[in-house]
C-alpha cells in the first residue's frame, strides 16, 4: 500500500527506496522526513509529519524500522508521547497513555520504548517499553513515607489499543555516552543491545518475539577486539544481507563486525 499510493505516484519504478530523517540543532531541534530513490538515491521529496508532530520543535524519532509501510514515531519525555503512522494513507494513531500502574501524584514515571514490531498470529502491531519511577525527593523526606516503585515491562496492542504488563524479568536497555536506543526488527522479532543485571561486564543481544512476548539472549561474538570498551564507543544496530550487524564506531578507526543470529522461539 505504502509503494502503491505514495512511492509509485512520486518516482519511477525503482526497487530500492531509502527514508531519512534529519535533525537540524540550532536554537531550537527540528526533524525532516525524506524519500529518496534512484541509482544514486539523488531524486528526495520531503514527507510531512502526522499532525501531532507538524511545527514541532523537539526531535522527533522512529522507533525501529518501519514495517508493512507504517511507522512508529515517538519524542522522549517524562511520558513518550507515541504515534503510529501510515504514511500512504496519511492515516495516524496517538497512542494512549498506560492506565496498567496507579502511582501517587509525587511520583513521576520514566519509559523507554524498546521495539515496534508485527504479530503475525494476531495481525496486531505492538510496542514495548520497560517503565520506571523517579520521586519527588523533598516532598517525600517532608510528608510521604519511603515507598520504592520496581521498573516494569510493557506491551502496548495497536488492535485493542491498550497496554498491560509484561510479566518479565527482561535486561534493560544498554545505555552508554554515545550509544544511542536501537533496535532492528526482522520476521517478528525485535532486537536491541543490553546487559543482564546479574552480569554487567557483558554486553547481549536481546531478542523479543511479538508473537509469544517472550525474550532470549545472544552473546556478542568473541571475535571483537577485547580492548573495547562499549560504554566508550559508539555502537549501531543495523540490518546487513538479512543479517544483524554490529557496527563500532572507535575514535578514527571505524570496525564493522556482522554475524548471523538465529531467531527462535523460547
Amino acid at each position: 500500500m505504502y509503494r502503491k499510493r505514495v512511492i509509485s505516484d512520486i518516482f519511477y519504478d525503482y526497487d530500492t527506496y531509502l527514508l531519512l530523517k534529519k535533525t537540524r540543532l540550532n536554537f531550537e531541534i527540528h526533524s525532516f522526513l525524506y524519500l529518496f530513490s534512484g541509482e544514486r538515491f539523488d531524486d528526495k521529496v520531503g514527507l510531512e509529519w502526522p499532525p501531532p508532530f507538524q511545527g514541532d520543535d523537539r526531535d522527533v524519532k522512529i522507533l525501529g524500522s518501519g514495517i508493512n509501510g507504517i511507522l512508529c514515531l515517538y519524542v522522549d519525555g517524562f511520558n513518550s508521547e507515541v504515534v503510529v503512522w501510515n504514511p500512504a494513507i496519511e492515516e495516524f494513531k496517538v497512542i494512549p497513555p498506560s492506565s496498567v500502574v496507579s502511582v501517587p501524584p509525587h511520583v513521576g514515571i520514566v519509559d523507554q520504548l524498546h521495539g515496534f514490531g508485527y504479530d503475525c498470529i494476531r495481525d496486531d502491531y505492538k510496542i514495548v517499553r520497560c517503565v520506571d519511577f523517579h520521586t519527588n525527593l523533598l516532598e517525600m523526606i517532608i510528608t510521604l513515607p519511603k515507598v520504592l516503585y520496581d521498573p516494569l515491562w510493557e506491551i502496548y496492542s495497536l488492535k485493542s489499543n491498550s497496554w498491560r504488563k509484561l510479566d518479565l524479568d527482561m535486561t534493560t536497555f544498554y545505555r552508554s555516552p554515545v550509544c544511542h536506543l536501537e533496535q532492528v526488527y526482522k520476521n517478528g522479532v525485535c532486537h536491541w543491545l543490553g546487559r543482564s543485571e546479574t552480569d554487567t561486564d557483558n554486553v547481549y543481544l536481546v531478542s523479543f518475539d511479538f508473537g509469544n512476548e517472550a525474550f532470549f539472549l545472544t552473546s556478542i561474538p568473541l571475535t571483537m577486539d577485547d580492548n573495547i570498551n562499549f560504554d566508550l564507543v559508539g555502537t549501531h544496530l543495523m540490518m546487513l544481507n538479512e543479517s544483524i550487524a554490529l557496527i563500532s564506531n572507535v575514535m578514527q578507526k571505524h570496525l564493522l563486525f556482522t554475524y548471523q543470529f538465529l531467531v527462535k522461539s523460547v
